[in-house]
């Protein structure tokens, strides 16, 4: 029964460092770390399941995960700035589609 109770309490030890190493890995994401920012989609790679995106300043972004995205749909995201004032080193948390790209005439043939 001891040696039970030792290879039990061996195995907690052993699983609570990991987890607490696990745990102590991650970023702390703050809600001031945390800001929305406006997208359209330019390009969709279905092999590689990947958009690219550009805001208004022209900055291009890449998010994993085309779903239905098209080229010329309008997105919003919420974005996080690992804590610096550099947008180069930003990420997107969660993206959302807002609309379709009017001007880009994807939705309307002859009204241009």
């Amino acid at each position: 029964m001891r040696k039970i109770t030792l290879f039990v309490a061996t195995l907690l030890i052993t699983f609570a460092s990991f987890t607490t190493k696990a745990t102590a890995a991650a970023p702390k994401m703050d809600q001031s770390n945390l800001y929305p920012r406006t997208f359209i989609v330019y390009e969709v790679d279905r092999d590689e399941d990947i958009i690219f995106l550009t805001d208004a300043n022209g900055f291009e972004w890449e998010y994993e995960g085309v779903e239905d995205w098209h080229a010329g749909d309008v997105a919003t995201a919420m974005m996080y700035d690992n804590g610096t004032p550099k947008i180069f080193d930003d990420e997107i948390i969660k993206l959302h589609f807002a609309g379709w790209n009017i001007y880009d005439g994807c939705l309307c043939d002859g009204i241009r």
